[in-house]
């Protein structure tokens, strides 16, 4: 085989890295580069898997058993993918459905808001927030997701709440056993 006339692909490959702000040696040694013939070294994954902040914002745990539909758990709390009607339907939820909280302690006023985590960018869609998951209403300040199919559980914090709130989700699923697993 005849080699072209040209940069190569290793050059190549650390060009585009440094135009996407990747350290240019993570992609060489990932392809095989001379820096070391090995993949690099991940992080290792920790299990169950726990979520906060930004990291939140792309989860998507299915809910449903096996050919009953799905409806999502967000990382934030919220209810999404409602993929209910014999079809792909990512992204879709109903307009204006949430769940919510109102507490009063005996010292305090009440305290009302939607239980979910507070909206935090991406902001998805043409009109950003757009008004059917009603961003002008109070949501709770942060949250930790932790999921391990088939269980999810999202810790709510809101230093505002006197009590302490989480929501604990899950699909069936049973091993070599279709008829539980589509409850």
């Amino acid at each position: 085989m005849k080699r072209t006339k040209g940069p190569g692909r290793r050059r190549f490959l650390q060009t585009v890295a440094l135009a996407g702000g990747i350290p240019a040696g993570s992609i060489a040694q990932q392809a095989g580069g001379s820096s070391g013939r090995t993949k690099a070294a991940a992080a290792p994954i920790e299990y169950p898997r726990v979520f906060t902040g930004a990291r939140l914002a792309r989860i998507a745990f299915p809910l449903g058993g096996i050919g009953a539909g799905t409806i999502s758990l967000g990382g934030r709390g919220q209810l999404r993918d409602w993929e209910i009607f014999n079809r792909p339907d990512k992204g879709k939820s109903p307009q204006y459905a949430f769940s919510s909280i109102w507490v009063k302690s005996s010292k305090g006023a009440p305290v009302v808001s939607v239980l979910e985590a507070a909206l935090t960018p991406p902001y998805e869609g043409s009109s950003g927030l757009g008004t059917a998951n009603v961003p002008g209403l109070p949501r709770l300040e942060s949250a930790v997701f932790t999921g391990e199919y088939p269980l999810a559980r999202v810790d709510f914090r809101d230093r505002k709440l006197p009590v302490r709130v989480s929501l604990e989700a899950f699909s069936p699923f049973f091993p070599l056993d279709p008829d539980e697993s589509g409850l």
